[in-house]
């Protein structure tokens, strides 16, 4: 099953339904036009906007917004996209892999493992993935209740790449360490810009 999303789009289902439900086999979910699924409660129901049971999703180059969780009973794979949803995102043991994309959500958790392709955990700072646990925590080891995961690059949402984006990225590199690189160390000329420098030439100096 594979839905593309050509125009935006919203879905919406009551008595804790799903917006988009498939039970086995693979699913894609596709498009750059933004895809809005509100998933209301009912009773015992919680609200569950996307759910995959026994089977695999992969959301790839895709702008989807739920109210309600994300649930997917196999792998689950988001690339090049941007996800944001005010609940969980929800496995069952499987494996979630982020590559590149923008996620969004309250937390993550029942996951088998969690793999990060040129993104990283902005919230919680030093947030990591307990693969014991199988749920996101912050640095004290408490589950994390607000999540986001972000590419590498454009660290604070100003459309360039400058300092402060090389500073988020050795920071999140090296795992938010509590003694961090500071931006005084990657701004030599306090200018805000990155500046690429060639190192002095040593061939042919006196000795």
């Amino acid at each position: 099953l594979t839905i593309q999303v050509n125009a935006p789009a919203t879905l919406s289902a009551n008595g804790g339904g799903a917006g988009i439900y498939v039970e086995k086999g693979n699913a894609t979910i596709t498009g750059s036009s933004k895809l809005t699924i509100i998933s209301k409660p009912s009773g015992d129901y919680s609200a569950t906007a996307i759910s995959l049971q026994k089977a695999n999703l992969t959301i790839s180059d895709a702008n989807i917004s739920t109210t309600g969780a994300i649930f997917c009973d196999g792998d689950l794979k988001i690339i090049n996209s941007q996800i944001e949803t005010n609940d969980r995102l929800l496995g069952s043991g499987s494996s979630l892999t982020i590559e590149n994309s923008s996620v969004s959500s309250s937390t993550i958790i029942n996951w088998k493992s969690l793999t990060l392709t040129d993104c990283y955990i902005k919230t919680p700072q030093g947030g990591y993935y307990d693969t014991s646990a199988k749920e996101l925590k912050d640095a004290s080891s408490y589950t994390a209740n607000i999540v986001e995961i972000c590419p590498m690059g454009d660290a604070n949402d100003n459309d360039i790449v400058d300092v402060a984006d090389i500073v988020e990225m050795v920071n999140a590199k090296n795992g938010n360490p509590s003694n961090k690189f500071v931006l005084k160390n990657a701004d030599l000329d306090g200018d805000g810009k990155i500046t690429f420098r060639t190192q002095p030439s040593h061939e042919n100096s006196a000795i």
